[in-house]
């Protein structure tokens, strides 16, 4: 039975209309690689190499060095539901 090889993983940006500076996408190595061949510099490599899923999804959010967010309370003051009486 063959087992499964995933990774390493890339970032690269994709030009999208409307959006100036385009979007952030993750994929495998091997599918960039693919991508790249067909049509050449359509994207931008951002970051190749990256271990694992997670660690390239946090670089294409942008979210790869923020803390992890602590606590369940409330974001700010109470919620209004405007002038509906609470069911």
């Amino acid at each position: 039975m063959k087992s499964l090889v995933v990774g390493p993983w890339v970032v690269y940006r994709v030009a999208v209309k409307g959006r100036p500076g385009g979007t952030n996408a993750v994929c495998e190595s091997v599918e960039w690689d693919a991508l790249e061949a067909a049509r050449p510099g359509l994207h931008t490599l951002v970051q190749a190499g990256i271990r694992t899923e997670t660690e390239a999804e946090q670089l294409a959010r942008g979210t790869a060095g923020d803390p992890t967010p602590r606590g369940g309370g409330r974001l700010g003051g109470p919620i209004t539901l405007g002038s509906r009486a609470p069911v």
